[in-house]
C-alpha cells in the first residue's frame, strides 16, 4: 500500500501507538486515493479512539469527498461506499440512507447487500427493534467463533464476528440494532444484558477441549498482541489510557473475560459458570451449547434456529494444524 505507512510498518508501531498515530495522521495527509482512504479507515479505531478518532473520520470524510468527484465510475463507486461506511461509523444514519437513495440501482455487490439490510432495519416502523430475533454466539475466542459467524451468514443472517463489518470497532451494544447476529469476546461480555434487552433472541455457546483451546487462545494473544493475554505487560497496556490498540474497546472486553484471572484455562472456567449458572436459572431453551470441534454442524444448529439445512458444507475457518483434526482454530 503506497500511503507513507507500509501495512507491516504500520503493524510494528502498534507497540508505540504515539508512533503509529503520527505516522497514520502522516499517511493521511499524503494520501491521494480512495484505496489509500479506505485502508486509513479500517486502521483509524487500532490507535485513535474517542474525538480523536471521529477527528480523523471527519477529515477522511472530507478527503473522500475531494477525491471522489470527477473520477473514474469505479473510483466514483469506492468513494460512495467508503462514504457510506463512514455515515456509518459516524452514527450519521440519515447521511447513510440518503447516500443510499443516491447510489445508481444497477449497482450491487456484497457491501450493497450490507447496506440494503442495514437501510431495512433503519427505516422500519421499530427502530431499535427490541422484538427482533437476534443470534448471539457468546462462545470465547478460538472455540468456532469464525465459522458460527459464516455459517449463519450462509443462512440468511447479516452476521458480525467480533468487529463491525462497516466500522471495523469492537462490536458494542449499539450494534445489536444493525446486525441480526454478532459472535465473539464483545458478545461475551454482555451476554446477560441482551437476553433481557432482546426476549426473543437465542444464544449459541461455542465450546472447545479446555486444554486444546488454551493452547491456542495462547498463540492467538501472542500472535496478535505480542503477550500471553494474562502476563503483567498485558495488563499495563489495558490499564494505560492510550497505551492499547483498539483502547477502552478491547481493554473493557479483555479486563472482563481475562484480565483478573491467571491463566487461560482459569479464565475459561470462570466463563463457563457464569454462563451456565445464568441460564440455569432462566429460560434454558434459548441456549445451545456447540461444539464445532466435535462435530457439532448444521443439524444442531438449524434445529435450534429454526432454518433449512443449506446444501453447502459447514464452513470451517481459521483452520489451525494443531486444532483436533485439522478442523478449526
Amino acid at each position: 500500500m503506497n500511503t507513507g505507512m507500509p501495512e507491516d510498518a504500520f503493524i510494528a508501531l502498534r507497540e508505540d501507538l504515539n508512533g503509529a498515530r503520527a505516522a497514520l495522521r502522516s499517511a493521511l495527509a499524503a494520501a491521494d486515493s480512495i484505496r489509500q482512504l479506505e485502508r486509513l479507515f479500517v486502521q483509524t479505531p487500532v490507535v485513535f479512539e474517542g474525538w480523536e478518532r471521529l477527528s480523523i473520520w471527519l477529515d477522511l470524510d472530507r478527503q473522500v469527498r475531494a477525491l471522489g468527484s470527477g473520477q473514474s465510475a469505479a473510483t466514483a463507486t469506492a468513494a460512495l461506499i467508503l462514504t457510506m461506511r463512514l455515515r456509518l461509523a459516524l452514527r450519521d444514519y440519515d447521511g447513510f440512507l440518503a447516500c443510499l437513495d443516491q447510489a445508481p440501482a444497477e449497482l450491487g455487490g456484497v457491501w450493497m447487500t450490507k447496506f440494503h439490510h442495514t437501510a431495512r432495519l433503519l427505516r422500519s416502523e421499530k427502530f431499535p427493534d427490541f422484538g427482533a430475533e437476534k443470534i448471539f454466539g457468546i462462545g470465547l475466542s478460538k472455540t468456532g467463533t469464525t465459522s458460527l459467524a459464516r455459517a449463519l451468514g450462509m443462512l440468511g443472517f447479516h452476521a458480525a464476528h467480533y468487529f463491525n463489518d462497516f466500522t471495523r470497532e469492537l462490536l458494542t451494544i449499539e450494534d445489536t440494532f444493525l446486525f441480526d447476529a454478532m459472535t465473539d469476546t464483545p458478545v461475551c461480555v454482555m451476554f446477560e444484558a441482551l437476553y433481557y434487552m432482546f426476549p426473543n433472541s437465542k444464544f449459541i455457546y461455542t465450546v472447545r477441549p479446555l486444554e486444546s483451546w488454551a493452547a491456542s487462545v495462547t498463540k492467538h494473544f501472542q500472535r496478535h498482541h505480542r503477550s500471553t493475554g494474562f502476563d503483567p505487560h498485558h495488563r499495563h497496556l489495558l490499564t494505560t489510557r492510550g497505551a492499547g490498540v483498539n483502547g477502552v474497546q478491547r481493554a473493557l472486553v479483555h479486563g472482563a473475560l481475562f484480565y483478573h484471572h491467571p491463566d487461560a484455562i482459569a479464565a475459561r472456567q470462570s466463563f463457563e459458570a457464569r454462563v451456565r449458572n445464568f441460564f440455569d436459572g432462566h429460560d434454558r431453551s434459548r441456549l445451545l451449547e456447540l461444539d464445532i470441534f466435535s462435530g457439532d454442524g448444521w443439524e444442531k444448529l438449524c434445529r435450534f434456529i429454526g432454518r433449512p439445512i443449506p446444501g453447502e458444507p459447514f464452513p470451517w475457518e481459521n483452520k489451525a494444524p494443531d486444532s483436533p483434526g485439522h478442523r478449526h482454530g
